[in-house]
């Protein structure tokens, strides 16, 4: 015997859930009856497991399945609204639709509203629409993967809010919304929407500190800082201490703090004093430090150039590479420097003072030079000796300018009167003692030109 509506609804429903799709009870199989009555066996099978929400593809029956017997016997699925009617001819059998969220919603931060979002919008898409808001910044958005309804969850960080500091801080309104979303079900609640903070932002930066300057005799501070002073300003804060001279100062900002490069470039005329800050000198430090906001703040001095005054030359009277003179007041100015190593490569730097006090210092340009021997200046004109039939004797002095260094040798040229075709007679490297030498018409070899009797020759030597 067949087995009854309510025995098969059961069967149905245990072959269901014994699916590995499908979780214990998550469908929920009972028996329609007709109202005017028919043979026909009509099942209603409602997917309701978190598993199998939303939209559920549709069962299907393969043909190669089907084992029903009878008159005009069949087995078949509706779906998606489709409906039935009965053989009958009285009844009508309408199938659910799947839930499936549609429509779409806005977005609200302090009465600025935006446009339409639609419900399955992309990370871009939400970014876009926020970001078109008058009173918004930048924001970064991440969005979930769908759920069975095609419900998603986006991700939104403020990134940066017009007018705040560091551009990140800002504890943003929550967002409010418009809705006019729907689901194909109507008692479903995955049309709700739901706006949590997951994190509250961080307070921009706001407070002030104080920078001190040991000089090695004593320590100046300057007044309170404010958290974003500008470049300009804290060179005049700086420079207004009695022991620094002039400072440059470069701000740099980045996404999420502040940096201000200090050089000390120079003197200033103070009080009647010079105030210069040369060579190594001992770093600014931060004082009284009250700062607050970004989630934590912290400030740091870290030196980045070590100072460097005159280099060391021993052979100067001051041990130093450096030294003041007056000038007279003629221009162009030229300044000798004396007692340098040969070989060393040095590097000038010059600034000039007046009543007033001491100028900036100027590179040289060239950067650098490095001292070295010039080539020696040409021995006065070769002396002739005596001379023979057969022979010339020549003689020679040292130049007047060795070019800073002894003349370690000679070389003796020979040409004919007319000129145009000398020839190294004589080659007197790492000689310096000889001065003289004699031609004579049997020399041969490649550095001897053979002179001849009765004419006239000329001499150079270098």
């Amino acid at each position: 015997a067949s087995l009854s509506g309510p025995d098969m609804a059961k069967e149905i429903d245990d072959i269901l859930e014994d699916l590995d799709t499908i979780e214990s009870d998550g469908v929920t199989v009972s028996e329609v009856t007709l109202i005017n009555g028919g043979y026909e066996k009509i099942f209603s099978v409602e997917f309701i497991g978190s598993g199998v929400g939303g939209n559920v593809a549709a069962i299907i029956v393969a043909p190669e399945h089907k084992a029903v017997t009878g008159s005009a016997a069949d087995i078949f699925v509706k779906t998606d609204g489709e409906k039935y009617t009965a053989r009958n001819g009285l009844d009508t059998v309408t199938s659910n639709v799947g839930n499936r969220l549609s429509g779409t919603f806005q977005l609200k931060l302090r009465g600025h509203i935006t446009e339409n979002i639609p419900f399955n919008a992309s990370a871009d898409q939400m970014k876009a629409k926020l970001e078109a808001l008058p009173n918004m910044g930048t924001v970064d958005v991440r969005v979930s993967s769908p759920t069975k309804e095609l419900g998603y969850t986006w991700t939104i960080t403020f990134a940066s809010n017009p007018g705040y500091f560091p551009h990140s801080t800002r504890n943003v309104d929550k967002l409010e919304y418009i809705s006019s979303l729907i689901t194909s079900i109507e008692t479903d609640n995955s049309a709700e929407i739901q706006v949590n903070v997951f994190k509250d932002g961080d307070d921009p930066l706001t407070g002030k500190f104080q920078l001190a300057f040991n000089d090695g005799v004593t320590t100046q501070k300057t007044r309170y800082l404010n958290s974003f002073i500008s470049a300009s300003d804290l060179k005049n804060e700086l420079e207004s201490l009695s022991n620094i001279g002039r400072v440059a100062v470069i701000r740099s900002e980045s996404s999420s703090s502040y940096s201000w490069d200090v050089e000390f470039i120079g003197c200033a005329f103070k009080g009647g004093v010079d105030v210069c800050n040369d060579g190594d000198l001992f770093p600014l430090v931060a004082t009284d430090v009250d700062l607050s906001g970004c989630g934590g703040t912290s400030l740091a001095v870290t030196e980045l150039a070590t100072g460097s005054g005159p280099g060391s030359c021993p052979q100067r009277a001051n041990g130093l590479c450096a030294e003041e003179r007056s000038i007279p007041a003629e221009f162009p100015l030229r300044h000798d420097i004396f007692g340098l190593s040969l070989g060393t490569k040095y590097f000038v730097q010059a600034r000039m003072r007046n009543s007033q006090g001491y100028s900036i210092r100027k590179l040289s340009s060239p950067l650098y030079e490095i001292p070295h021997h010039k080539p020696p200046g040409p021995p006065p004109p070769v002396q002739l000796e005596k001379s023979t039939t057969t022979s010339i004797t020549v003689s020679w002095e040292a130049p007047m300018v060795n070019g800073g260094k002894a003349v370690t040798g000679y070389e003796l040229w020979i040409d004919e009167w007319s000129g145009g075709s000398s020839y190294m007679v004589y080659d007197g490297t790492d000689a310096p003692e000889v001065s003289n030498y004699t031609v004579t018409t049997s020399d041969v070899g490649p550095l001897n030109q053979v002179v001849e009797s009765g004419r006239q020759y000329l001499f150079q030597v270098r």
